[in-house]
């Protein structure tokens, strides 16, 4: 069997296109006396199907209520053992191309260096939040409820704080009120929340919470919400690149022969910034042999250059993508120094042998 799913342009206004969505499944179908309460709410065509499939009959009906809020229509055509045919005609604004979501944030050193506490207590959520942060350079404190949040609040300062709503001994709500009225603290809470009606976030917002981010998490968006609640914090201060090079190995390769130490660095220059992008990505995907692997291949090149200050950061990164329980942050903190050296000493090379 088979669902197939098509969609076309079926008019074409200046700014509106009339957008027709068919679906067609060779399914059980339905009889044609059973068509017309397709549509009513808590309505399958035999008693057995929820026992069979699962559902509640709702399905048709929500979707008929949105297309009928967005004024489109919906139509059904079916055959008992054959199979179900949906037309969906509904008129949409045409897109803007330029507002388009581009990719993931670039500038991560904007939280690099900040340290926040994580007060979740599903560890599901408290892992994928921990990755997210490190691939930040962020610190990162955790707890599973308020209770122990309040206790590390009294011992340390952090910059902001990420809470979950929903938790045992003391809830983020209860958490949120004692921190703002008895701890008189001021630091940015944001919400970790499931429940995203407006009702909802306006009461988080009314007991002192400063944004929210809805859970699964998107990285972009807890990105852009952590930065946006620590706007004014100061710019991290990164410590100065050694951008130095050697290249007296080439020298004695090349028996005087300048060409040759010119095509070397040419090649150096070309083609390290792919090798860095396979580290950087291999690590935001978790992909630990890969990043291993991509550390790896760099070393030769770190080594014939002569960048002596990161022939052992090259290695760390390696055995710590190896090893059997990674340390995420440490790695980021070693990608992040081997890329920001690699890069200055490729611009110092392109000066100095262009």
């Amino acid at each position: 069997g088979s669902v197939r799913l098509h969609l076309k342009v079926k008019e074409e206004r200046e700014d509106v296109q009339t957008v027709r969505l068919t679906i067609i499944d060779t399914g059980i179908g339905m009889d044609a006396a059973y068509l017309d309460q397709l549509f009513a709410k808590f309505s399958q065509a035999e008693k057995s199907i929820s026992r069979r499939f699962g559902g509640t009959g709702l399905g048709m009906s929500i979707t008929k209520e949105i297309l009928k809020l967005m004024g489109g229509t919906i139509s059904v055509t079916s055959e008992e053992g054959r199979g179900t045919k949906f037309v969906i005609d509904v008129d949409l604004a045409r897109g803007d191309l330029e507002g388009i979501a581009g990719p993931s944030p670039t500038n991560q050193d904007q939280l690099r260096g900040a340290h926040l506490l994580l007060v979740e207590d599903n560890v599901m959520n408290r892992f994928i939040a921990r990755k997210s942060l490190a691939h930040f350079g962020c610190t990162v404190d955790e707890v599973e409820n308020g209770r122990v949040a309040l206790e590390r609040l009294r011992e340390r300062p952090y910059d902001l704080i990420l809470m979950d709503i929903q938790m045992p001994e003391l809830d983020g709500i209860e958490t949120t009120k004692v921190i703002r009225n008895e701890l008189n603290l001021t630091l940015p809470i944001v919400a970790l929340t499931a429940n995203a009606f407006k009702q909802d976030i306006d009461g988080y917002l009314a007991i002192g919470m400063n944004d929210y981010v809805t859970k699964p998490f998107e990285e972009n968006r807890l990105f852009e919400v952590i930065v946006g609640q620590l706007a004014d914090r100061p710019e991290p201060q990164l410590p100065p690149v050694d951008d130095s090079y050697d290249l007296t190995q080439l020298r004695e390769l090349s028996h005087g022969d300048r060409s040759f130490i010119e095509q070397m660095v040419g090649l150096f220059v070309a083609h390290t910034p792919e090798g860095l992008r396979e580290i950087e990505q291999a690590l935001a995907a978790g992909d630990y042999p890969a990043l291993a692997r991509a550390a790896h291949r760099l070393k030769p090149s770190i080594q014939s250059m002569g960048i002596h200050q990161m022939d052992g950061v090259a290695k760390e990164i390696e055995l710590g993508a190896k090893a059997p329980s990674v340390n995420v942050q440490v790695l980021t903190t070693r990608v992040h120094l081997l890329t920001r050296t690699l890069d200055r000493v490729m611009e110092k090379l392109q000066r100095e042998h262009a």
